[in-house]
């Protein structure tokens, strides 16, 4: 097998893997924790927090101020709405930078699967309750 097919193949494993993750988010969603501070969260994720990007210190990387309200939905808000908003988030910010619709779904169900990922092994080590 080639790189190009390897790459691909590794692409949509990811792609099924995150679109199923999102899926299953879905079915669980608490729709009553959803309220007007979620809607100005989600506001200040996907319109502000994504485009601002902090260096870290004595590494030439950055990380996004989204990733802190992605993390602080999970705390306010549960595991389910911090997928759903980690997914969104992702598609918003590839979209400025890729013109290719692949990628940019690629991001969104790497972004639902590592943060799906989170959420399962908190759960699985019982730092994760719904109180």
């Amino acid at each position: 097998m080639n790189t190009q097919t390897r790459t691909k193949t590794y692409m949509l494993t990811i792609l099924t893997l995150g679109c199923w993750c999102l899926a299953a988010t879905f079915f669980y969603l608490p729709f009553e924790k959803l309220d007007l501070h979620f809607l100005i969260l989600f506001g200040f994720t996907i319109g502000i927090g994504s485009r601002v990007t902090i260096q870290i210190p004595r590494f030439k990387s950055h990380i996004a101020v989204s990733d802190t309200f992605i993390f602080l939905a999970l705390l306010l808000y549960g595991g389910e709405i911090a997928i759903i908003l980690a997914a969104v988030e992702a598609v918003f910010s590839s979209w400025r930078f890729c013109n290719k619709k692949i990628t940019v779904f690629f991001n969104m169900a790497a972004m639902a699967l590592s943060t799906s990922l989170v959420v399962l092994t908190l759960k699985a080590f019982g730092l994760y309750t719904e109180s």
